[in-house]
């Protein structure tokens, strides 16, 4: 399918103006306005439904009324000096309701229609004589947004699809009612760019997006660019520009700005929360499959239709119109075959006589067709001729991908406005007041304070509704001394990293080597990256350091015996580095016993039932004992600081503990010795 950029469209064909304005009124409330009564849209069972207030105070349903099944008294039958009846027309698929007025003896029948526009008040027309500004009798319109789009159609559709049911799901809001007023293509656009988005982010059912009709109508209709294009109830022409306003600059939710067809001084509400949708794009033409693909794959459709007298009597079944002539897209370009009504296609069926057929969204209350709907086959009155969808912004989440312990991170929603509310959620959530989440509107900031891991961080429109936008969030701080854990393998053992070592694995003639590992346990920071820089040596002839996997694989090679030289480690992540002097010698083990031996008087080891550590002190040096216990956090924050008379057994409450790294300093008396504890937490 090839892009259109660039379209030149002649004024006359067939007949017709393209440039033509296109917007049919509801009729049921033209009727009813031009009898003289009052015309209401309020709320049904399911959607909105269009009520005239007759001259006896009765508040009728308002198609009941045109149809001639209540106040038949009121009717225009009844100013003629005729009766009004509702004649039922049976096709087999599907049945018609047609308003007939008749003389007493019923020698004269003639449709309600026919003698509506006989007396000029004709219903099915658009109330505008608005048409395009041409210029030189044809008109450029630039198609770069505007343009048809490759729909590859999915290979196995299902026989029959709507999205007022997707896996027991409605992602499409009930049904609206435009009332008098020709803006039919508004309503049509709206229902296609609702459908996208709530589809696209998950929102259905009470969660579902309505947006705002008189915003489009009034307020971007009212641009000079557009204007000439779509306004207010003068309807809209074939471009589908005001599909292009709707992503050039966005559309406000309905309920900042319901829908009204009364005309505004001015629009008041530019200063509204608007969403701006992606892009829109044509579908080809009588490409059934491509159509139902559109559908199934992106949301509700918008599609030109023409309004018979049959389509406008339709009461439930399947339709298919007479007028065979309209089954083809006859024009050049064919999307310019005429219509003069909108409606958006929501899903289509099977049936087994007349084929497939398009489940038709109508914006005239409830009170027509089946609830406001119809099923109509999918080439009848050019309904395949001009269809087109609009694709949904990509709302995501922008912010830092990790967070420190500070500043704290601000995130917010891409492509959607700042005035939205939004409840905001984490996963985990916080514990032990490890990190906090404050939200304000579409934003919220997230604090850490000594956490370490991975959150999900989620928002989303209300209470009971599905996720919005999801982004990975990793929570750290900056490694320091006692978060880092590197062993060192040297003479056939492995040991922790000590400030001094001894690199015991004889090679060959006069050189010692060892291997340096680094790990980065969880509930401590990641290190991303670490050097090793050799900064002094004393004896050596060779002294080589070799680094990998980011500085966390380090062989040391040294000679000759009692080579000694000092290399100092730095370690870095997102949040900040420090660095740490080691000191190795070849083939002699360092001096620090005593250190051993003060590690080797104290055991620690956990309850798993109780969620205690039992601290004990072995030695025979009765004046030695656990005198002060210090309980530290990886990040070095006193959890616990208390002092005991020298004894042998303590036992510390750790069960309310967060998993993660704790130190225990402890002083026996003489000196001060540190432990590193890691709590895992047992499901």
């Amino acid at each position: 399918m090839k892009k259109l950029t660039f379209l030149t469209i002649f004024l006359l064909f067939s007949g017709y103006l393209i440039g033509q304005f296109k917007g049919i009124p509801d009729p049921s409330a033209k009727y009813c306005k031009l009898l003289g009564y009052e015309y209401k849209i309020v709320k049904g069972e399911k959607g909105e439904k269009g009520i005239c207030l007759l001259p006896d105070g009765n508040a009728v349903n308002a198609w009941d009324f045109y149809k001639g099944k209540v106040g038949k008294e009121y009717s225009y039958c009844a100013k003629k000096g005729l009766f009004i009846e509702t004649k039922i027309i049976d096709h087999g698929s599907s049945i018609e309701e047609c308003p007939v007025c008749v003389d007493k003896e019923k020698r004269i029948e003639i449709p309600l229609l026919q003698l509506l526009e006989q007396d000029g008040m004709p219903l099915l027309n658009s109330d505008s004589n608005k048409v395009l500004k041409f210029n030189n009798d044809s008109i450029s319109i630039n198609f770069e947004k505007k343009s048809s789009k490759e729909v590859n159609s999915l290979e196995s559709l299902p026989t029959s699809f709507d999205w007022r049911n997707r896996s027991g799901h409605s992602y499409i809001p009930s049904i609206r009612a435009q009332g008098s007023c020709g803006s039919c293509y508004a309503f049509a656009a709206i229902a296609a760019a609702e459908c996208a988005f709530n589809w696209k982010n998950n929102l259905y059912d009470n969660c579902r997006f309505e947006f705002s009709e008189s915003f489009l109508i009034w307020c971007l209709g009212s641009i000079p660019s557009w204007y000439d294009n779509f306004y207010g109830c003068l309807g809209a022409d074939g471009s589908y520009t005001e599909l292009t306003a709707i992503c050039d600059s966005g559309v406000c939710r309905r309920s900042d700005y319901p829908y009204t067809s009364e005309e505004p001084d001015e629009c008041s509400h530019w200063n509204d929360p608007r969403i701006k949708f992606k892009e829109w794009h044509r579908v080809d033409c009588s490409d059934i499959d491509a159509i139902k693909t559109a559908i199934y794959t992106n949301g509700a459709v918008d599609a030109g239709v023409y309004i018979s007298e049959g389509f406008n009597n339709y009461e439930w079944g399947v339709y298919k119109d007479p007028r065979t002539d309209y089954d083809t897209c006859y024009a050049t370009p064919c999307w310019a075959s005429y219509s003069n009504h909108r409606v958006a296609l929501v899903g289509w069926g099977h049936d087994a006589t007349l084929g497939d057929y398009w489940i038709l969204r109508n914006s005239w209350g409830e009170g027509w067709g089946e609830d406001g709907y119809m099923r109509i086959t999918v080439n009848s009155l050019h309904i395949a001729c001009a269809v087109a969808y609009i694709e949904a912004p990509d709302v995501t989440i922008a912010g830092a991908d990790s967070v420190c312990l500070s500043p704290s991170q601000t995130y917010s929603l891409t492509n959607f406005s700042s005035n939205f509310p939004m409840i905001w959620s984490s996963d985990p959530e916080p514990s032990n007041e490890d990190y906090s989440l404050i939200s304000d509107g579409n934003s919220c900031t997230v604090t850490n304070d000594h956490h370490v891991g991975l959150i999900s961080l989620s928002a989303y429109p209300g209470s009971g509704c599905g996720t919005f936008a999801t982004k990975d969030i990793f929570l750290t701080y900056a490694p320091n001394i006692y978060t880092f854990y590197a062993s060192l393998t040297t003479g056939g053992e492995t040991d922790w990293l000590q400030d001094c070592n001894g690199l015991m694995t004889y090679t060959f003639p006069g050189m010692y080597s060892g291997d340096i590992d680094v790990s980065d346990p969880p509930y401590v920071p990641y290190i991303d990256n670490i050097t090793w820089t050799k900064t002094s040596q004393q004896n050596c002839s060779f002294a080589d350091v070799s680094s990998s996997n980011h500085g966390k694989h380090v062989f040391l090679n040294f000679k000759p015996f009692g080579c000694m030289a000092t290399i100092r480690m730095t370690a870095t992540n997102d949040c900040g580095s420090f660095y740490h002097d080691y000191q190795f010698l070849a083939g002699i083990l360092c001096e620090n016993k005593a250190q051993m031996d003060n590690q080797e008087k104290i055991n620690i080891y956990p309850n798993p039932t109780s969620g205690h550590l039992s601290v004990r002190y072995l030695s025979n040096d009765l004046n030695l004992g656990i005198n002060e216990i210090v309980l530290k956090n990886s990040v070095g924050m006193k959890l616990m600081h208390k002092k005991y008379d020298c004894q042998n057994l303590i036992m510390i409450d750790v069960s309310n503990n967060a998993p993660g790294i704790y130190f225990l300093d402890i002083f026996d008396g003489k000196e001060w010795s540190s432990h590193r504890i890691s709590l895992q937490k047992r499901n």
